[in-house]
């Protein structure tokens, strides 16, 4: 059965925000999934002398027990190169795990105190913590985080914007490309990454290929004049951008091999032996991306999304036809390992209107740059 727990991270030694990012991904190695996340808060020194920390409070729902979650954040935070002194005072420290509270439970042994003992005194946790708990009640204080906060004067903590968060996704990979199945969201992604670290955007402009609406009626009629109306509109557009623009934060909601993917799924095997040769010419003229993002999902949830937006040029895609082109991408991959592919899953995310799954995605990103 699942069970929610809070608990606060800190650092304020080194590169704070890496290690409470580095913290973050250690966590979702243990079985718990994040729920809620705070803002980051840069907070004095608590109780001594040091550097300023950041600060910040997470939900996570979990199957440990609160032994078992709290082992596992002191394991992580070893391995973060932080080993708690039986010192006297407070010290500097990479990484600082706290397990508050794990439901409404009173727990009071030698190595484990839930609530937190102080959590009522630390207004660099209430803080935080009101973000994404409000409501809930010390078990034996029997006070809400809200009333805990109460005493506290605004101002004497920063809160910093939530997009601080996020790690530099594009100083691994500067040119990003999100590839999917049709109705991934492809293009919603782009833009809002886009948008949150202001980088420039390339966009395909499939509508424009005037035999769309026509292929999707009559597949074998109209596949070549499709494929090679793409293949030239792609090339062409991929050459003008990079012609015009230097940039080192460049995303894609599409690949130029997509051309082959595609052609391959629609195109008889004569038509097909033709194309490849035009392919492969563009194909040497490609810069490739530094990263493909592949957002995969069952073929019913893709179904429902085109269903939704409602083009009246997709109503006629089968589940037959989603099948085959997510066949197509696992093939192309397979046979391509030295094309850099990160693969996420998406049934059960929304980057656009839920930041928590947003940052998931973007410490995904930093993670696969460490493990690439």
């Amino acid at each position: 059965m699942l069970r929610k727990a809070y608990l606060s991270l800190g650092s304020n030694q080194g590169d704070r925000l890496e290690f409470l990012q580095s913290a973050l991904l250690g966590l979702e190695e243990l079985p718990l999934t994040i729920i809620a996340q705070s803002h980051l808060y840069e907070t004095p020194a608590w109780g001594f002398e040091g550097t300023t920390f950041y600060n910040a409070c997470i939900a996570v729902e979990t199957i440990l027990t609160p032994s078992e979650l709290l082992n596992g954040m002191l394991q992580l935070e070893q391995k973060l190169g932080r080993y708690r002194s039986t010192a006297v005072g407070y010290q500097s420290r990479t990484i600082d795990l706290d397990l508050l509270a794990y439901e409404n439970r009173i727990i009071q042994q030698p190595a484990l105190k839930i609530p937190h003992p102080l959590l009522h005194q630390r207004e660099f946790v209430l803080r935080p913590l009101n973000e994404i708990a409000s409501q809930w009640k010390h078990p034996t204080l029997n006070q809400t985080v809200e009333q805990l906060l109460a005493p506290f004067e605004e101002g004497t903590i920063l809160q910093k914007p939530f997009k601080d968060w996020s790690p530099s996704i594009f100083s691994s990979f500067p040119f990003l490309v999100i590839e999917g199945n049709i109705g991934a969201g492809k293009t919603t992604l782009a833009q809002q990454i886009t948008s949150h670290f202001d980088a420039l955007i390339m966009l395909e402009k499939f509508a424009d290929n005037p035999h769309l609406a026509s292929f999707y009626k009559n597949p074998k009629a109209h596949a070549k004049a499709l494929e090679t109306h793409f293949l030239i509109e792609r090339s062409n557009a991929i050459h003008r951008f990079w012609k015009t623009n230097q940039a080192t934060k460049v995303i894609a909601d599409f690949s130029f091999f997509k051309s082959a993917i595609f052609a391959q799924n629609n195109l008889s095997s004569a038509d097909f032996t033709l194309f490849c040769s035009d392919y492969d010419a563009a194909l040497e003229k490609q810069p490739l991306p530094s990263l493909v993002l592949y957002l995969e999902a069952p073929i019913s949830f893709h179904l429902q999304r085109i269903k939704q937006r409602a083009r009246p040029f997709e109503q006629e895609i089968t589940i037959d036809y989603l099948e085959k082109i997510e066949e197509g991408y696992a093939t192309f991959f397979r046979n391509n390992p030295d094309i850099p592919v990160l693969k996420i899953s998406i049934e059960n995310r929304d980057f656009k209107n839920n930041p928590y799954d947003f940052q998931w995605l973007l410490r995904r990103i930093s993670a696969f740059a460490t493990l690439s």
